[in-house]
C-alpha cells in the first residue's frame, strides 16, 4: 500500500480533532446559547445523527450487493438511474407535501420507506430490487428537506432562537454527518463480513453485504422511535391535495421569478450534481496501477475532510454565508482541474487523491452554508416545498450523465466547468441587495406570494 494514503488520513485525523474540539458545542449566554438551546440542539443532532447513519451504512454496499448477485455494470447503472429518476419525479412531489402533511410525520415517513428499501434489498430479482430504488429515492428527497424544514421551523417560530445561531446548528448538523459517516465506514466492512451471504429460500438471501443494510433498518427503527417520542410536529400552509399541486406551480413561478433564489437553485443543481457524479468517478481515478487503493481508508480520509470543512464553516459564521460558499466553489473547482487536465495515472494518484480530499473539504462548508442561504430566501408557509423543488434540476442532470456516461476525463472536465460555474452564480448573489426583513424571515406562515421579492 502506497504510504501516502495513511499519511494523509493520520493527517487528517489530526486536524479533524482539533477543529472538532475548537468547534464544539458551548454554553454562552452572551450569544444567546442558552441550556435550553442547548437541549433542543442536541435532541435535533441525536435524531438526525442515528436517521443519517442509516444512509451512510448501506450506501457502500449498494454497488457491491448488486454484483454479488450477478448483475452486470449496464444493468447496475439501470437501478442507481432508477433512484435517481424517482427522486427526482416521485421524491420531489411527495417530499414536498412535508409542508401540510407535518414536517415530523415526513422524518417518519423517510424511516419507514428507508426501512421498505433495505428490505427489498434481501430479494435477488430486479424487479424488487427497483423498487427498493424507488422507495430509497423518495426516502433520500425526505432525509434531505424535512429534517432541514423541521429544524428551521422549531428554531425560528416555536422557540424563537437567535438568527445567528441557525447558522451554527447547520454546522454542527453536517459536522455530525460527516462524523457518523466515518464511524459507520470503519464498523461496515465488519458487519459485511460478519456472516456469509447465503440463499434462504428461493431468490431471497441473508448475511455477507445484506448486513449493513439490516444494521440501517435498526437505525431506522430506533431513529423513528425517538422522533416519534421526543419531536412536536410543525406545519407550513395546511393544504389539501389539490392545493399542494397548484403550490408546486406557484413555488416553480416563484423561483423563476426572484433572483435570489433562481441563483441558489442554479448553485445547487450544479454543485450537487457535480458531487454525485464524483462519488460514482472517484474509485477509476484512485485505481490505476496493479494494486488496490485501501478505499475504506480513502473514504473514511474524504468524510473527515467534509468534518474539517464544516468546522471551518462554524469558524467562519461571522462571515456571510455566500461569502464563504463563493470561495469554497472556486475551490473546489480549481481542485477538479487535477483529474480532468493534469491526468489520471498510478504516478499521479497521490496528487488526485489530494485533489479529491480538497474537493471534499469543499462539500463540508458547502452544505451548512447553503442551508443558512435556504433558509434566509426561502418562506415558512412552503420550506419543504421549495427545498425540494431546489433539488430536481440536480437529480435531473445527474440522470442525463448517467445515461450518457462519458469517458473518465470527459466526466472531469465536466464537473470541473460546473463547480466554476456555481462559484460564478454564487458571486452572483453578491452584488444583490440584501434582502428586506420579510415576514418569513422570522418564521411566520405566511402566503406564499409573500415570498416573492422585487429583485427582478
Amino acid at each position: 500500500m502506497e504510504l501516502f494514503y495513511p499519511v494523509t488520513c493520520v493527517a487528517a485525523l489530526i486536524v479533524c480533532c482539533v477543529l472538532g474540539w475548537i468547534t464544539r458545542p458551548k454554553v454562552d449566554a452572551s450569544a444567546g446559547m442558552s441550556e435550553g438551546f442547548r437541549q433542543f440542539q442536541m435532541k435535533y443532532l441525536l435524531a438526525w445523527g442515528i436517521c443519517v447513519a442509516a444512509d451512510w451504512l448501506q450506501g457502500p454496499y449498494v454497488y457491491a450487493l448488486y454484483d454479488s448477485y450477478g448483475y452486470t455494470r449496464e444493468e447496475n447503472a439501470q437501478l442507481f438511474v432508477c433512484g435517481f429518476g424517482a427522486s427526482f419525479l416521485f421524491g420531489t412531489f411527495v417530499a414536498g407535501f412535508a409542508d401540510s402533511m407535518g414536517r415530523k410525520r415526513a422524518v417518519l415517513l423517510y424511516c419507514f420507506l428507508y426501512t421498505v428499501s433495505c428490505m427489498t434489498k434481501h430479494v435477488n430479482a430486479f424487479p424488487m430490487l427497483m423498487l427498493g430504488r424507488v422507495t430509497g429515492g423518495i426516502a433520500t428527497s425526505l432525509l434531505f428537506s424535512a429534517f432541514e424544514s423541521w429544524l428551521v421551523s422549531e428554531h425560528n417560530v416555536r422557540h424563537g432562537f437567535q438568527p445567528k445561531l441557525l447558522s451554527y446548528n447547520f454546522s454542527m448538523m453536517y459536522f455530525v454527518n460527516y462524523l457518523v459517516a466515518v464511524c459507520t465506514g470503519l464498523v461496515g466492512d465488519t458487519f459485511a463480513g460478519s456472516i456469509k451471504q447465503t440463499a434462504i429460500v428461493g431468490n431471497i438471501y441473508f448475511g455477507g453485504y445484506l448486513m449493513p443494510f439490516d444494521a440501517a433498518i435498526v437505525c431506522m427503527l430506533i431513529g423513528g422511535t425517538y422522533v416519534a417520542l421526543n419531536w412536536d410536529e410543525n406545519y407550513g400552509d395546511s393544504q389539501d391535495v389539490m392545493q399542494q399541486i397548484k403550490s408546486f406551480g406557484s413555488g416553480s413561478i416563484m423561483i423563476c421569478t426572484n433572483l435570489r433564489m433562481a441563483l441558489c437553485c442554479i448553485t445547487i443543481a450544479l454543485f450537487e450534481s457535480s458531487m454525485f457524479i464524483f462519488v460514482f468517478n472517484w474509485t477509476p481515478v484512485l485505481k490505476q496501477g496493479t494494486e488496490t487503493p485501501p478505499f475504506g481508508m480513502i473514504f473514511s480520509t474524504f468524510m473527515m475532510a467534509c468534518m474539517i470543512g464544516a468546522s471551518v464553516s462554524v469558524l467562519c459564521s461571522n462571515i456571510q454565508a455566500k461569502k464563504v460558499l463563493c470561495g469554497a466553489l472556486i475551490l473546489g473547482s480549481t481542485m477538479m482541474l487535477m483529474p480532468a487536465y493534469v491526468g489520471m495515472s498510478d504516478a499521479l494518484s497521490m496528487y488526485n487523491l489530494w485533489a479529491f480530499v480538497g474537493f471534499e473539504f469543499c462539500c463540508g462548508v458547502y452544505f451548512p452554508s447553503i442551508c443558512t442561504l435556504k433558509s434566509e430566501a426561502v418562506p415558512e408557509s412552503h420550506r419543504a416545498t421549495i427545498y425540494n423543488l431546489f433539488r430536481a434540476p440536480m437529480n435531473a442532470i445527474v440522470v442525463a450523465v448517467l445515461l450518457v456516461n462519458p469517458d473518465l476525463m470527459t466526466t472531469f472536465k465536466l464537473v470541473s466547468s460546473m463547480l466554476l460555474l456555481s462559484g460564478v452564480t454564487m458571486a452572483a448573489t453578491l452584488v444583490l441587495p440584501e434582502p428586506r426583513e420579510c415576514p418569513y424571515s422570522k418564521g411566520e406562515n405566511t402566503p406564499l406570494q409573500a415570498g416573492v421579492a422585487k429583485e427582478v
